[in-house]
């Protein structure tokens, strides 16, 4: 990942999708009337969207809003950037063994209310121990409210960049990547995870997507900027990378080029999964 003020400036369309969820089950969240609603923002990257988008739609008055993150770097940057009174940022893999879990739960001992989650679980290789962890981060009767990506065609570019001079750096793709993407069906599968975890109410759905970049500056910055490998190539390999990459999405019509490159288009249709699931 590139640097996180970088990033925290190309999520746009992560915004918008939370952004979307959130207002549809808007009435559907259960806020405690005593005020003292805990949750907790699992993948929370840089803290912007954890303010912007999930603060915004809490009640005023509130427990304690955590975001963590697996990268100390990003952390450390949402750490400064927005930690204030009753609102924290720490590290935490979410599909860590149970002793990493238990040491982060006796920090919170009473745990969570809500538990939320954009864009991050498709990173994460052992799916069913995340929502596992997730169900043991929630107090009894609490609620997780989780968007991931489960079909997107990005994940075919790493597929075939993996197969060309590019592979030793892409080589430990299938352990970045769920195999979400290439199952015929994802939600039944996040059923039985949800099941499995104990569970007792759940409501799993595909929501149909696009995103959409235009202009070669825009488009460079929002396939890099999240993109595993990038920062592994010096400037040179990037230039390279990057043009067969763009080669490939242009191959499978995602990409269009311009003359003038500030017309150049970049976009594709995905699918998100969304699950809302009470312990």
């Amino acid at each position: 990942m590139e640097a996180p003020s970088k990033y925290s400036d190309y999520n746009r369309i992560q915004r918008r999708d939370a952004q979307f969820i959130l207002n549809e089950y808007e009435e559907r969240m259960q806020w405690r009337k005593d005020g003292t609603d805990t949750v907790l923002d699992v993948g929370c990257g840089t803290g912007d969207l954890t303010i912007d988008i999930i603060l915004t739609q809490m009640p005023k008055k509130f427990g304690k809003l955590v975001g963590v993150d697996i990268s100390q770097e990003i952390i450390e940057y949402a750490k400064r950037t927005h930690q204030r009174e009753n609102i924290y940022f720490e590290v935490l893999d979410i599909e860590s063994d149970d002793d990493d879990i238990q040491r982060f739960s006796k920090k919170h001992p009473d745990r969570f209310d809500h538990v939320m989650s954009f864009y991050c679980l498709h990173w994460v290789r052992n799916q069913t121990k995340a929502v596992k962890n997730i169900y043991n981060l929630l107090k009894l009767n609490g609620h997780c409210l989780l968007v991931l990506l489960v079909k997107n065609p990005i994940y075919n570019i790493y597929t075939e960049l993996s197969k060309t001079k590019w592979k030793y750096l892409m080589s430990d793709m299938d352990d970045l990547l769920t195999d979400f993407h290439s199952r015929g069906n994802a939600a039944a599968a996040m059923v039985e995870m949800l099941t499995v975890a104990g569970f007792k109410d759940h409501e799993v759905r595909i929501i149909p997507g696009k995103m959409e970049f235009t202009g070669y500056n825009e488009i460079k910055a929002n396939v890099t900027v999240i993109n595993p490998v990038w920062l592994k190539m010096n400037a040179e390999e990037q230039n390279e990378y990057l043009k067969d990459y763009l080669d490939i999405a242009a191959g499978m019509g995602i990409y269009k080029e311009a003359d003038d490159q500030s017309e150049s288009t970049f976009s594709f249709s995905y699918q998100l999964l969304n699950v809302h699931a009470a312990k």
